[in-house]
Parts: structure tokens; C-alpha cells; sequence
């Protein structure tokens, strides 16, 4: 009886693992267009139309698509997180350079 015990916890622990590390552990993944009002080496805030100014980090992004930006040009990224903050770009493109 008491083996039966123990396997039932064991499954039952494995089974609550799996599903918080298939479920837990994946962010949704948003995208947003905006003008370029600021940015630095490792940030970018953008003026989202309707939304206003919103910072985002572009710590370890996807940049191929992007060589470089200007005040004004137009960019569009996919970021995980809140618009508000704190959030993680993960891809990134200057619309204006096409």
C-alpha cells in the first residue's frame, strides 16, 4: 500500500514539472511599429502611434535586419514582456532603409 502512495506522488510531481516547464517557461512574443525617438547601444524607445513613448532593451536581439537606425526612421520589433516594461526585444528591422 504504501509503495502505491509514493508512485502516485512520483507521478504526480513529474507530471506538474513537465507542465510547468513546457507552459511556464515560454513567453508570448509581441510585435510593435513606431518611430525611433531615442536609443543607446543597448535600448530603443519608440513612438507607437496611439501608445506614446515606450523604451525597449535590445540586449542580445536578433539584429540582422538591422545594420543601424536614425531619429525618425520608422522600425519595427517582436519583444517578449510588457510594452510598459521590463520587456526584451528579440528581433528587430528599420523599415526605413528597405
Amino acid at each position: 500500500m504504501k509503495k502505491g502512495w509514493i508512485y502516485l506522488i512520483g507521478f504526480v510531481l513529474v507530471l506538474a514539472v513537465v507542465f510547468f516547464g513546457v507552459f511556464w517557461g515560454h513567453e508570448k512574443v509581441h510585435e510593435v511599429t513606431g518611430v525611433v525617438v531615442d536609443g543607446t547601444m543597448n535600448t530603443i524607445v519608440l513612438d507607437i502611434e496611439g501608445e506614446g513613448e515606450h523604451y525597449f532593451s535590445t540586449m542580445d536581439s536578433d539584429r540582422t535586419k538591422m545594420d543601424s537606425f536614425l531619429i525618425d526612421d520608422v522600425v519595427w520589433l517582436e519583444y517578449t514582456g510588457s510594452l510598459d516594461g521590463p520587456n526584451q526585444v528579440v528581433r528587430l528591422e528599420n523599415l526605413t532603409q528597405k
